[in-house]
């Protein structure tokens, strides 16, 4: 095996017959983050300006420069380029994750927002980042855009544990329990809807009085097995306690009825008294006119 310089950029070449790879020294490594770094603020100027197509633009760039560094950088695909120091990949990692959310950002200003590529983008930095703050707010953005508001409530939740005065976050959590709130009063509505019109298709088909009807003769039928099955004593004790109840129904009715009509026959004699009133009054008036 042999080991030769191959000049510019600082990479150096190792070769045997069959197989041949590159390794960036770590002066190439610092100038990539920092055009990563330069992409990104170009990428904020443009986000700040409203200038979205240009932004995601800017932000890809920068992806696109660190791209391959280190075999164990976060983010980055196994096996590509060369082992760079620990620093280094910390860098490489904050840079990716910022560029994967400012992207993300973006696309939530898409008209329509493009939440199922934000999902992506967020899962990438939580699967390195799991208490990334950011990227639980991105995405529980996207999950209440596309009608998912439990899954942005747990993701807000989650993240207020370790922000727990972030105001953006109790923010966003303020409107995914308005979302949830007028879905369950939409779902509501729907079912009422759906009972009223199972009520009034019962009601045309004749199909409540048959199912009272019903009711009535099963409850019928299980009353006289339960009597059957009594002590002969005690069902004609219980015979006569019915009869007595049905006494004092009847005497609760009659009562009713005859309140009802007092009350009735006291309102037109009131109403025939007040009409008498009248009339005499308007004979007064005409006689005083006269």
């Amino acid at each position: 095996v042999s080991t030769q310089s191959t000049g510019g950029f600082g990479r150096k070449r190792s070769c045997n017959s069959s197989t041949a790879t590159f390794a960036m020294g770590p002066e190439v490594i610092k100038a990539r983050i920092a055009d990563a770094n330069k992409h990104k603020e170009e990428g904020n100027a443009y986000f700040k300006a409203g200038n979205i197509g240009k932004a995601v633009t800017a932000y890809h760039m920068g992806l696109m420069h660190v791209k391959g560094l280190g075999s164990s950088a976060p983010g980055m695909p196994s096996g590509v380029g060369g082992d760079i120091s620990e620093e280094a990949q910390t860098e490489l990692a904050t840079i990716t994750n910022i560029l994967h959310l400012n992207i993300a950002a973006c696309l939530l200003k898409n008209e329509p927002p493009k939440t199922e590529r934000v999902i992506e983008l967020c899962n990438k930095v939580l699967d390195k980042d799991t208490k990334n703050t950011k990227a639980l707010f991105r995405r529980a953005q996207a999950f209440r855009l596309s009608g998912f508001p439990e899954k942005a409530e747990k993701d807000l939740n989650e993240a207020l544990k370790y922000e727990p005065e972030n105001v953006g976050l109790k923010n966003e959590l303020k409107m995914v329990h308005y979302t949830i709130a007028q879905q369950e009063k939409k779902q509501a509505k729907e079912f009422a809807g759906m009972f009223d019109r199972l009520t009034e298709y019962k009601v045309k088909h004749g199909i409540y009085e048959k199912e009272e009807a019903e009711a009535k003769r099963k409850a019928e039928e299980k009353e006289r097995k339960r009597l059957a099955a009594m002590d002969p004593a005690e069902r004609a004790r219980l015979e006569v306690q019915k009869e007595i109840d049905r006494e004092i129904e009847l005497d609760k009715q009659r009562e009713r009825e005859r309140k009802e009509k007092e009350e009735k026959e006291k309102k037109e004699r009131e109403e025939k008294e007040e009409k008498e009133r009248s009339q005499t009054k308007k004979v007064e008036r005409v006689e005083v006119l006269e």
